[in-house]
């Protein structure tokens, strides 16, 4: 048997020669018994030579040079540092960054203004994150669009990042329900958003290590319910995280041309510039 048919290596192998340590005291005590001088004693009854052995088991004279090898043998192998490669699943973990590109976020209650501001804190999430964790972007503003997703490619996902644009309108449900879709997709336990899970409204106890972090400046003004949605993600076990963005100062709204767009999300649906109608200026009130 070598060392390859072993389910473990050693880090150090060349320490197991410290193996024959327990092996060189064998030898010596064998090699001094061999050399001790038999010493003949005239006595004048067998009775008195049973009277001088030692009484007890003898196994037990034998423990303690047993418990020595046993000990340098230990002492060996584990200078050797043994050592298994084994294979374990990665985490799984999908966290998905719903950002909101509404054409409010081009207020500069923030400085450059709240998109700017926004895109750079996105931008920090995805650097700060673990080597391996999976993150997905869903862009919305009044439709919702998943722009990437789930990845450990910071390059893609900040690139993703660094391409929005505004849009008009601010489906907070909407955008629940894709970011739920889009966990679906990767992860076999949770069911698309579409699914009637619990026809009693009753919310699955069992949580699931996917979240969603939802970014907006506003309240929703159009698309599904946004509680709807939460009840939703919640029956699937997914927790929703949302974050406020902006003040309650009344600014302008200052967007650069990179920003501008009228469906906010990039070159993929790129055209020209909407200006927004009565009813868009109606979410543009300060979250």
């Amino acid at each position: 048997m070598s060392f390859d048919d072993l389910p473990f290596d050693f880090a150090w192998p060349w320490a197991l020669l410290l193996l024959l340590a327990p092996l060189l005291v064998l030898l010596v005590r064998w090699w001094l018994l061999r050399r001790r001088t038999k010493i003949t004693t005239s006595v004048a009854s067998i009775s008195v030579v049973r009277a001088a052995q030692p009484g007890g088991h003898g196994w037990r004279r034998w423990l303690p040079a047993a418990l020595l090898l046993a000990s340098l043998v230990s002492m060996a192998i584990g200078a050797a540092r043994p050592q298994l490669d084994k294979g374990v699943p990665r985490s799984r973990t999908s966290i998905i960054l719903a950002m909101d590109v509404s054409l409010s976020m081009c207020s500069v209650d923030v400085s450059p203004n709240r998109l700017a501001v926004a895109q750079g804190a996105a931008r920090t999430f995805v650097e700060n994150q673990d080597e391996g964790t999976r993150i997905g972007i869903v862009a919305f503003g009044g439709t919702s669009e998943l722009v990437v997703a789930p990845t450990d490619d910071t390059v893609r996902l900040t690139e993703a990042v660094d391409g929005f644009r505004t849009s008009l309108g601010t489906g907070i449900g909407n955008a629940i329900l894709r970011s739920v879709d889009a966990i679906a997709e990767v992860n076999p336990d949770v069911p698309p958003a579409g699914l009637n899970l619990n026809s009693d409204g009753a919310a699955n106890p069992d949580q699931v290590a996917d979240i969603v972090v939802l970014l907006t400046d506003g309240a929703n003004s159009q698309g599904v319910d946004p509680v709807f949605a939460a009840e939703r993600a919640a029956e699937r076990g997914i927790r929703v995280y949302t974050i406020g963005f902006g003040s309650d100062q009344i600014a302008e709204m200052i967007c650069n041309p990179a920003q501008i767009g009228g469906d906010g999300f990039g070159d993929r649906f790129g055209g020209p510039t909407q200006g927004p109608t009565g009813a868009d200026l109606e979410e543009l009130r300060p979250f």
